[in-house]
């Protein structure tokens, strides 16, 4: 995972590196931390699946790394979305984000309403874009 971590669009990102001197970690997105049972075993489990993945599949290698990504970046959308940007939510408080264009303004009312979470829009707000594609059932 190094090579997301130093990827200059990260590392630029509204998360890595804005005036309020917020510099959010990997983990402070992808683990949730609802409690420290599950904390641990999705931190056990992702590291393990991840560890597993970069010493079997070749990550290292930019191409065998840039056609897994849409995948792996749909994987992570999904458990987004079913956990309804709970890591999203433990530092935006939604209802004190007001934006100013009448999209952004639509698109939080349907927040609001449980209709949409965080990333169905704000998906690549982090990372570089990626055009996810379905996860392949297991």
């Amino acid at each position: 995972m190094g090579n997301v971590a130093a990827n200059p669009h990260y590392q630029q990102s509204a998360h890595r590196m804005n005036v309020v001197g917020v510099m959010a970690s990997c983990a402070d997105c992808h683990v949730p931390a609802n409690n420290w049972f599950v904390e641990t075993y999705s931190h056990v489990v992702d590291g393990i699946r991840d560890g597993f993945a970069e010493y079997t599949s070749h990550f290292d290698d930019p191409a065998v790394w840039k056609a897994r990504l849409p995948v792996l970046a749909q994987r992570v959308r999904d458990e987004m979305t079913r956990e309804d940007g709970r890591t999203c939510r433990r530092c935006h408080d939604a209802s004190q984000i007001h934006p100013a264009s009448p999209a952004g303004q639509s698109a939080h009312a349907m927040l609001a309403s449980g209709n949409v979470t965080c990333v169905n829009c704000h998906a690549n707000i982090a990372h570089a874009p990626v055009n996810a594609e379905p996860a392949p059932h297991r």
